[in-house]
Protein backbone atom coordinates (compact mmCIF):
# COMPACT_ATOMS: atom_id res chain seq x y z
CA UNK A 1 0.00 0.00 0.00
CA UNK A 2 2.83 2.35 0.94
CA UNK A 3 4.55 1.55 -2.37
CA UNK A 4 1.33 2.24 -4.38
CA UNK A 5 0.86 5.59 -2.63
CA UNK A 6 4.50 6.53 -3.35
CA UNK A 7 4.07 5.58 -7.03
CA UNK A 8 0.88 7.61 -7.26
CA UNK A 9 2.62 10.65 -5.74
CA UNK A 10 5.47 10.31 -8.26
CA UNK A 11 3.00 10.12 -11.18
CA UNK A 12 1.10 13.19 -9.93
CA UNK A 13 4.31 15.17 -9.42
CA UNK A 14 5.61 14.15 -12.86
CA UNK A 15 2.31 15.18 -14.49
CA UNK A 16 2.38 18.53 -12.70
CA UNK A 17 5.97 19.12 -13.82
CA UNK A 18 5.06 18.34 -17.44
CA UNK A 19 2.14 20.80 -17.27
CA UNK A 20 4.37 23.49 -15.80
CA UNK A 21 7.07 22.98 -18.41
CA UNK A 22 4.73 22.88 -21.40
CA UNK A 23 2.31 25.50 -20.10
CA UNK A 24 -1.23 24.73 -19.15
CA UNK A 25 -2.59 25.72 -22.51
CA UNK A 26 0.28 24.10 -24.33
CA UNK A 27 -1.57 24.78 -27.56
CA UNK A 28 0.41 25.10 -30.74
CA UNK A 29 -2.36 27.25 -32.16
CA UNK A 30 -2.89 31.00 -32.07
CA UNK A 31 -6.52 30.79 -33.22
CA UNK A 32 -9.18 28.59 -34.75
CA UNK A 33 -11.50 29.85 -37.49
CA UNK A 34 -14.38 27.47 -38.05
CA UNK A 35 -12.55 24.18 -38.63
CA UNK A 36 -9.16 25.67 -39.58
CA UNK A 37 -6.31 26.55 -37.29
CA UNK A 38 -3.78 29.38 -37.39
CA UNK A 39 -0.64 28.00 -35.78
CA UNK A 40 1.57 29.94 -33.42
CA UNK A 41 4.39 29.47 -35.92
CA UNK A 42 2.31 31.00 -38.74
CA UNK A 43 1.34 33.87 -36.49
CA UNK A 44 4.91 34.47 -35.27
CA UNK A 45 6.32 34.35 -38.80
CA UNK A 46 3.74 36.84 -40.05
CA UNK A 47 4.22 39.10 -37.03
CA UNK A 48 8.00 39.06 -37.55
CA UNK A 49 7.51 40.08 -41.20
CA UNK A 50 5.22 42.94 -40.22
CA UNK A 51 7.48 44.06 -37.38
CA UNK A 52 10.61 44.00 -39.53
CA UNK A 53 8.89 45.92 -42.32
CA UNK A 54 7.55 48.50 -39.86
CA UNK A 55 10.86 48.92 -38.05
CA UNK A 56 12.78 49.10 -41.35
CA UNK A 57 10.54 51.75 -42.86
CA UNK A 58 9.50 53.71 -39.77
CA UNK A 59 10.95 53.23 -36.30
CA UNK A 60 11.46 50.83 -33.40
CA UNK A 61 8.23 50.08 -31.57
CA UNK A 62 7.48 50.26 -27.86
CA UNK A 63 6.18 47.12 -26.15
CA UNK A 64 2.63 48.49 -26.04
CA UNK A 65 2.79 49.21 -29.77
CA UNK A 66 4.10 45.69 -30.42
CA UNK A 67 1.19 44.21 -28.46
CA UNK A 68 -1.24 46.27 -30.55
CA UNK A 69 0.55 45.17 -33.73
CA UNK A 70 0.35 41.53 -32.61
CA UNK A 71 -3.41 41.84 -32.19
CA UNK A 72 -3.73 43.49 -35.60
CA UNK A 73 -1.64 40.73 -37.15
CA UNK A 74 -3.80 38.01 -35.62
CA UNK A 75 -6.96 39.83 -36.76
CA UNK A 76 -5.54 40.01 -40.27
CA UNK A 77 -4.73 36.31 -40.30
CA UNK A 78 -8.24 35.51 -39.07
CA UNK A 79 -9.76 37.68 -41.82
CA UNK A 80 -7.51 36.04 -44.41
CA UNK A 81 -8.69 32.61 -43.27
CA UNK A 82 -12.31 33.75 -43.46
CA UNK A 83 -11.70 35.07 -46.99
CA UNK A 84 -9.98 31.82 -47.97
CA UNK A 85 -12.90 29.76 -46.70
CA UNK A 86 -15.48 32.01 -48.39
CA UNK A 87 -13.53 31.89 -51.66
CA UNK A 88 -13.47 28.09 -51.55
CA UNK A 89 -17.24 27.99 -50.99
CA UNK A 90 -17.78 30.32 -53.96
CA UNK A 91 -15.36 28.41 -56.18
CA UNK A 92 -12.97 31.37 -56.38
CA UNK A 93 -9.30 30.47 -56.67
CA UNK A 94 -5.97 31.89 -57.78
CA UNK A 95 -3.88 29.93 -60.26
CA UNK A 96 -0.18 29.59 -59.48
CA UNK A 97 0.43 30.98 -62.97
CA UNK A 98 -0.95 34.36 -61.86
CA UNK A 99 1.52 34.51 -58.97
CA UNK A 100 4.38 33.35 -61.23
CA UNK A 101 3.59 36.04 -63.80
CA UNK A 102 3.51 38.75 -61.15
CA UNK A 103 6.85 37.66 -59.68
CA UNK A 104 8.47 37.33 -63.11
CA UNK A 105 7.21 40.78 -64.06
CA UNK A 106 8.64 42.23 -60.84
CA UNK A 107 11.98 40.50 -61.45
CA UNK A 108 12.09 42.00 -64.96
CA UNK A 109 11.34 45.48 -63.63
CA UNK A 110 14.01 45.18 -60.93
CA UNK A 111 16.43 43.66 -63.50
CA UNK A 112 18.97 42.66 -60.87
CA UNK A 113 18.57 39.37 -58.96
CA UNK A 114 20.46 40.86 -56.00
CA UNK A 115 18.04 43.79 -55.78
CA UNK A 116 15.09 41.45 -56.00
CA UNK A 117 16.54 39.39 -53.12
CA UNK A 118 17.15 42.58 -51.11
CA UNK A 119 13.54 43.57 -51.71
CA UNK A 120 12.39 40.28 -50.19
CA UNK A 121 14.85 40.51 -47.31
CA UNK A 122 13.77 44.07 -46.48
CA UNK A 123 10.31 42.67 -45.87
CA UNK A 124 11.60 39.55 -44.09
CA UNK A 125 10.16 37.37 -46.87
CA UNK A 126 11.51 34.23 -48.35
CA UNK A 127 10.41 33.52 -51.93
CA UNK A 128 7.88 31.03 -50.52
CA UNK A 129 6.49 33.63 -48.06
CA UNK A 130 6.24 36.21 -50.84
CA UNK A 131 4.29 33.76 -53.01
CA UNK A 132 1.90 33.04 -50.14
CA UNK A 133 1.35 36.76 -49.45
CA UNK A 134 0.65 37.37 -53.14
CA UNK A 135 -1.73 34.43 -53.32
CA UNK A 136 -3.69 35.79 -50.34
CA UNK A 137 -3.83 39.25 -51.94
CA UNK A 138 -4.96 37.89 -55.31
CA UNK A 139 -7.51 35.62 -53.66
CA UNK A 140 -8.90 38.55 -51.67
CA UNK A 141 -9.09 40.65 -54.85
CA UNK A 142 -10.80 37.84 -56.76
CA UNK A 143 -13.37 37.25 -54.02
CA UNK A 144 -13.98 40.98 -53.78
CA UNK A 145 -14.66 41.11 -57.52
CA UNK A 146 -17.06 38.17 -57.23
CA UNK A 147 -18.94 39.66 -54.28
CA UNK A 148 -19.11 43.18 -55.72
CA UNK A 149 -19.56 42.39 -59.42
CA UNK A 150 -22.81 44.40 -59.53
CA UNK A 151 -21.32 47.43 -57.76
CA UNK A 152 -19.71 50.05 -60.00
CA UNK A 153 -18.49 52.76 -57.61
CA UNK A 154 -14.99 51.90 -56.30
CA UNK A 155 -15.71 53.26 -52.82
CA UNK A 156 -18.99 51.35 -52.63
CA UNK A 157 -17.13 48.21 -53.82
CA UNK A 158 -14.69 48.50 -50.92
CA UNK A 159 -17.44 49.20 -48.40
CA UNK A 160 -19.54 46.29 -49.71
CA UNK A 161 -16.63 43.86 -49.51
CA UNK A 162 -15.56 45.07 -46.05
CA UNK A 163 -19.13 44.56 -44.80
CA UNK A 164 -19.20 41.11 -46.43
CA UNK A 165 -16.03 40.07 -44.58
CA UNK A 166 -17.26 41.61 -41.31
CA UNK A 167 -20.53 39.67 -41.63
CA UNK A 168 -18.64 36.44 -42.33
CA UNK A 169 -16.49 37.11 -39.30
CA UNK A 170 -19.56 37.66 -37.10
CA UNK A 171 -21.02 34.35 -38.28
CA UNK A 172 -17.75 32.42 -37.97
CA UNK A 173 -16.78 30.28 -35.04
CA UNK A 174 -13.57 31.93 -33.85
CA UNK A 175 -11.51 30.79 -30.89
CA UNK A 176 -8.46 32.85 -29.98
CA UNK A 177 -5.75 31.08 -27.98
CA UNK A 178 -3.24 33.94 -27.91
CA UNK A 179 -3.83 37.03 -25.78
CA UNK A 180 -1.80 40.20 -26.12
Amino acid sequence: MQRLRFSLIIVVMFSAAVLLLTGCGGSKYAAKVNDSYITKDEFQETFNEVLKYYETTARKLKDTEKAFLKQETLDRLINEEIVSQAAALKGVSVPDKQVDEYINDLKQRVQDPKKYQELLEDRAYSEKDWRERLKVKFLTDALSEEVTKNVTDPIAKKETFDKYVADLRKDASIKIYEKF
